[in-house]
């Protein structure tokens, strides 16, 4: 019995160890996942703003209406 239980308590952390590793892949996997949308949001903002600029938009009104400096739309900062 008592090797039973040793046996049971082994396969339990074995258990938990495999959740917290699950829980930890998909926590990593939706941070990636968030990282990768607030990259494409900013990457059409960018767009955005290029595509005002050549439509004849001040600079100022550009990076007043999408938030970014001329630096990040024309390129000059990553």
């Amino acid at each position: 019995m008592a090797i039973e239980a040793m046996r049971k308590a082994q396969a339990s952390d074995e258990v938990r160890e495999l959740i917290e590793l699950r829980r930890k892949a998909l926590h990593d996997e939706a941070t990636r996942l968030e990282e990768a949308v607030n990259r494409g949001r900013q990457e059409a903002l960018r767009q955005t703003a290029c595509g005002m600029c050549e439509e004849g938009f001040a600079d100022e009104v550009v990076a007043r209406l999408t938030g970014l400096t001329p630096d990040e739309w024309k390129g000059e900062t990553p």
